[in-house]
């Protein structure tokens, strides 16, 4: 069963019946009340039936105007929160083609994270490269960019291997620079160890890449290069070792990362 609407809901909800009252039947039909109207059924559907109802009406509105940004977007999360990802990435699909949603940074972030759930890397780092140039500052942003590059490198033979984890590396460095100076920036408490946990994810990321970095069988690592590596390494070790020890994780959590971590170390002797 559907959740009991929202306070915000119900007060949409009353206002969209005080405008098509005010507006009379003619003109209540318009597609920014439609879009209005469909918010709140979407809040009040109880049924597979009623949310198809739902869907099938946001398709109308994007049969009328394939460039209707609210219209896309919505009917794309209703398919994705319903497992249909390739339809939800079609919808996407269409309405950038219709010439909206190209200087949407949600647009971008919403596409990317949906292409990475079907395994489709390159979709997925094609729309992650979008949304850090229209938010160049947004450390999450550039850290699910370098895990998709990380995750693209293990599938890619040796001559892009290499090629994708400098790519990883440059934009979890981004990602780890910005998250160190928005933990300093944080007054102690509950939004300086939220920060902290977004870290530590990025950290995992980097000593992952770096790893894979200096196991690659390419050949192609120069001296310095593998250098930059190893203190990358080393960095994101220390960082993890030190919030394990500092009790930022949960018990079971702080062991699994701690055997992780000391085995990445004794692998390329910095334990």
């Amino acid at each position: 069963p559907a959740p009991a609407p929202s306070p915000a809901v119900g007060a949409l909800g009353a206002l969209v019946s005080a405008v098509r009252r005010g507006l009379g039947t003619e003109q209540s039909n318009g597609a920014r009340l439609r879009a209005a109207t469909l918010l709140v059924r979407e809040s009040e559907a109880d049924s597979a039936a009623t949310r198809a109802e739902v869907d099938e009406e946001y398709g109308a509105l994007l049969d009328a105007n394939p460039g209707n940004a609210m219209a896309a977007k919505r009917l794309a999360t209703l398919m994705r929160s319903a497992g249909d990802v390739k339809g939800a990435l079609e919808v996407m699909e269409r309405m950038v083609a219709g010439g909206r949603g190209a200087n949407e940074c949600g647009c971008w972030l919403e596409w990317g994270e949906m292409y990475a759930e079907v395994g489709e890397w390159g979709g997925a780092a094609f729309c992650l490269e979008e949304f850090v140039l229209l938010a160049p500052l947004d450390p999450d942003g550039h850290a699910r960019l370098g895990e998709c590059y990380a995750t693209a490198s293990a599938s890619a033979g040796d001559g892009g291997q290499l090629a994708l984890l400098r790519r990883a590396r440059k934009h979890l460095s981004h990602a780890l620079n910005l998250m160190g100076d928005a933990a300093g920036r944080a007054a102690p408490g509950a939004t300086r160890r939220r920060i902290r946990r977004r870290t530590s994810r990025a950290l995992l990321s980097m000593a992952s890449v770096s790893s894979a970095f200096l196991d690659s069988e390419t050949g192609g690592a120069e001296e310095q290069e593998a250098k930059i590596c190893r203190a990358l390494l080393e960095f994101a070790c220390g960082e993890l070792l030190e919030m394990c020890e500092g009790g930022e994780f949960s018990k079971t959590m702080g062991a699994c990362i701690k055997d992780y971590v000391e085995d990445k170390m004794k692998v390329t002797d910095l334990l």
